[in-house]
């Protein structure tokens, strides 16, 4: 799955670990279910209107079932990390 977003969300989904002030509750799901890669910045002057911030491209490699991490439910797993 390819999406764009703003460059300064692009890099906290994909670079934010559990030892950064930056680590959310999103990048618990976004690890749960995928391996998200930063691709490429896309400038602001791609743009118009041209926005106030750059952007980014990230490709989420979604996991298979089988490779999600072990939890005994991952509704209560999800209710405990948000």
């Amino acid at each position: 799955m390819l999406e764009k977003y703003q460059e300064e969300t692009a890099v906290r989904l994909v670079e934010s670990s559990l030892r950064t002030s930056e680590y959310r509750p999103i990048n618990v799901f976004v690890n749960f279910y995928s391996e998200p890669e930063y691709n490429f910045r896309v400038p602001r002057t791609n743009f118009f209107p041209q926005p106030n911030v750059d952007a980014a491209v990230v490709t989420f490699r979604l996991k298979q079932a089988l490779d999600y991490p072990s939890v005994a439910s991952t509704k209560s797993f999800f209710s405990m990390v948000g």
